[in-house]
């Protein structure tokens, strides 16, 4: 590990807690166990922090990615997965509600379109969706933004996590398959 990675685990901890608002330079530096000039020496200002902070959440996207594609099944498996890596999808959660901040949507988007990659296939054969594919990924986005905007830290279970999937099959066999073009 090097001498950045102390400030981007724990900012990002802290994102993914409270929000993009929450980090402040002195309390960082207090919880890492350094000085704020440390800070400075090694992102020179906060703009390049939180362009440093983007790139190691892209990153943990491209690792909880491979490990979706590992998974043989949507339900536990994958649900296991979401759950393993709690911090990661609340940070995204907050990246997504600061989206109207250009490099907040540009990490959310580039984070976003390798996870929904990797959740795709599985996503439709556990929905019965294989031969609409167009109509899944449609459906997935919206889910996909309707589940940041309903996960919260102390509802995040597994309980949850397989009762959504539930709301979602349910809202499926309630659409008339003929209709979706």
């Amino acid at each position: 590990m090097d001498k950045k990675s102390p400030w981007l685990i724990e900012a990002y901890s802290l994102v993914a807690e409270k929000g993009m608002g929450k980090i402040n330079i002195e309390s960082l530096a207090q919880k890492v166990g350094s000085s704020k000039s440390s800070f400075y020496h090694f992102f020179g200002d906060t703009e390049n922090f939180r362009a440093a902070l983007f790139d190691y959440h892209i990153q943990r996207s491209e690792a909880l990615a491979l490990k979706i594609s590992a998974c043989d099944n949507l339900k536990p498996e994958m649900l296991n997965v979401f759950l393993e890596n709690k911090k990661d999808i609340l940070f995204h959660k907050q990246i997504r509600i600061k989206r109207e901040d250009e490099r907040c949507k540009v990490c959310f988007e580039v984070a976003y379109k390798k996870v929904e990659n990797a959740i795709f296939d599985k996503w439709i054969i556990h929905l019965g969706l294989s031969n609409q594919a167009l109509f899944a990924k449609a459906f997935l986005n919206l889910v996909a933004d309707n589940f940041l905007l309903r996960i919260t830290k102390n509802n995040f279970t597994y309980n949850w996590l397989e009762t959504y999937i539930q709301e979602i099959g349910y809202l499926i066999t309630q659409i008339d398959n003929t209709n979706i073009k």
